[in-house]
């Protein structure tokens, strides 16, 4: 097989060609059966994780409080729940564009990693740190150089792509992404009382 030819579940295609007539077959199913097992099982492991991104956030009072209810076992199922019904909304989505918001969002949490760690270099410079760049600031700043322009390359390389005929890709992105400052800024109340309470408790 040809480079070129490598498409979506063409690994299946080139363990059947390497097997041969004999061995083909079976090397296939078992790439397609490696392929589903671990499919289920990182999402399985992201869904139990990422869950737990909404369910602090209502710890926090930044979203509603039933989100924070957790199982005996610790799983915030309200939580996974919702998330739930979020990803069974994505599937109608094309894989593209599934990983153009993806790249787009995570990006831009990268990107806030980077202004964070500049942030922390220049309001605590002596702070004890267990890793640190070497080369001070300017060092720090390099290192953010790169990675933020491959991130705005990235959004704007997909400027043209559409989610639906109205709606652009990079626009859904957008919007997601400006929520976050939105409900920070709105749930201020929220978080003070969620942080009293936490410290009484304390």
């Amino acid at each position: 097989m040809s480079p070129s030819t490598f498409v979506t579940g063409a690994w299946a295609a080139a363990a059947r060609t390497l097997g041969g007539p004999y061995f083909g077959p079976a090397i296939a199913i078992a790439v397609v059966f490696g392929g589903a097992v671990t499919g289920v099982a990182m999402f399985n492991a992201l869904t139990l994780s990422y869950a737990r991104v909404p369910a602090a956030m209502a710890l926090d009072g930044m979203l509603p409080r039933p989100l924070a209810k957790h199982m005996n076992n610790g799983v915030p199922w309200v939580s996974v729940l919702i998330c739930g019904v979020g990803w069974a909304m994505a599937l109608g989505l094309p894989l593209t564009r599934l990983l153009e918001l993806d790249l787009m969002l995570y990006g831009f949490s990268l990107i806030l990693e980077f202004a964070a760690l500049i942030a922390l270099r220049l309001r605590e410079p002596n702070m004890p740190r267990p890793f640190a760049i070497p080369g001070g600031l300017p060092a720090v700043i390099g290192t953010a150089i790169g990675p933020t322009f491959l991130v705005f390359f990235a959004i704007w390389n997909s400027r043209a792509d559409h989610l639906t005929p109205t709606l652009p890709a990079i626009l859904l992105g957008a919007i997601i992404a400006l929520a976050g400052p939105i409900v920070y800024a709105v749930t201020a109340g929220a978080r003070s009382r969620a942080t009293d309470l936490r410290n009484e408790f304390e």
